[in-house]
């Protein structure tokens, strides 16, 4: 097995493990929503739905909507070429569950996304050099790759904050940790 294989393995143990999991959820909801609020951001908040362990942002996007904010999720357009787009959150809140189980808007309209969208992205590890560890399917990287100007954050517990993620040169730094302790910029 190679190292990030083991990590993605270690990580998801740790994250099911964790201790005061709910006041570092809790807390890290209260930075997310207090920073978009205090930019009174207008561009589009391009977030995630958690499956498995993942640090559910449910409280962040009832804040958006509630605020007149956009708001989008991703939906797979080709498993085999690792290609997903954002789309709007539907209005009538439904969604369709994909092959592995996460959650993908239906019948809304993709999302072209632009300079000053922030990026909401799920991990199972980042590090201080904004590299974080994933899935493995390559999905985020190859949309951050195309879309360099978004500001990208990655909500974590604590203990997934590591001295050092396995890196390749194809993996898209973060530009932002959200911990329980606030945001943190990360070093490019």
């Amino acid at each position: 097995m190679d190292k990030k294989q083991q990590l993605r393995n270690d990580m998801r143990v740790l994250r099911k493990t964790l201790p005061q999991r709910k006041d570092q959820e809790t807390a890290i909801h209260k930075h997310l929503i207090s920073y978009l609020l205090d930019r009174n951001h207008k561009g589009r908040i391009l977030s995630y739905l958690a499956v498995q362990d993942e640090l559910d942002l449910e409280p962040v996007h009832q804040m958006c909507l509630q605020s007149g904010l956009s708001l989008a999720v991703p939906k797979v357009l080709d498993w085999k070429a690792g290609i997903m787009e954002f789309f709007e959150w539907p209005k009538d809140g439904v969604f369709n569950e994909n092959r592995v189980g996460i959650l993908e808007p239906r019948d809304t309209a993709t999302v072209e996304p632009a300079t000053g969208d922030i990026v909401l992205v799920p991990c199972l590890a980042i590090d201080k050099r904004g590299y974080r560890l994933g899935y493995g399917g390559g999905f985020y990287d190859r949309f951050l790759a195309k879309h360099p100007d978004l500001t990208t954050i990655c909500p974590v517990f604590d203990k997934q904050f590591i001295s050092r993620v396995p890196a390749e040169p194809y993996d898209q730094p973060i530009q932002f940790a959200c911990l329980s302790s606030g945001l943190t910029s990360l070093n490019l």
